[in-house]
């Protein structure tokens, strides 16, 4: 699955500049991740296999009804075996 391109905005800038501001140590200060944000990035990462992998299947169902066009059909993976 290919990245999406990056979405910047004036609070994405914002956050990333006073990151690069902030000397070795004061990195190092910042609290460490806690559950919630642990979960947060788990729920996230299913959400994107859950996406991926229901794309995939539609992509495999239009394949095998013959409803890709011709250069999808031929960059389709053949089954082995």
């Amino acid at each position: 699955m290919a990245l999406p391109s990056e979405f910047r905005n004036e609070k994405v800038t914002a956050v990333e500049e006073a990151v690069r501001s902030l000397s070795a140590q004061q990195l190092a200060a910042l609290p460490s991740l806690d559950d919630d944000d642990l979960r947060l990035f788990g729920v996230i990462v299913q959400h994107f296999g859950f996406i991926d992998l229901n794309l995939r299947r539609a992509v495999e169902i239009f394949y095998i009804a013959n409803l890709l066009s011709d250069t999808a059909s031929k960059a389709f993976p053949k089954q082995q075996g």
